[in-house]
């Protein structure tokens, strides 16, 4: 049996809205949510990724709850 892989809820983190602007314009460019941001986008989640099952609706990304 094929192994299935989980389906994540997309993830745009650079998208641009029209009210608000891009986040990257509503965060000060030395706050320290950025640091937050860098780290998680560098660690490895593959394990939390292997861990997800395949039930019911996709589900919204690891990596976007490790930042939240």
């Amino acid at each position: 049996m094929p192994v299935q892989k989980p389906v994540f809820k997309p993830y745009y983190q650079n998208q641009i809205m029209a009210i608000p602007p891009t986040l990257d314009e509503l965060v000060a460019k030395g706050h320290p949510v950025r640091i937050v941001n860098d780290v998680i986008n560098r660690i490895n989640i593959q394990g939390l990724l292997d861990a997800y099952k395949i039930k019911g609706t996709s589900s919204y990304h690891p990596q976007m709850l490790l930042k939240v």
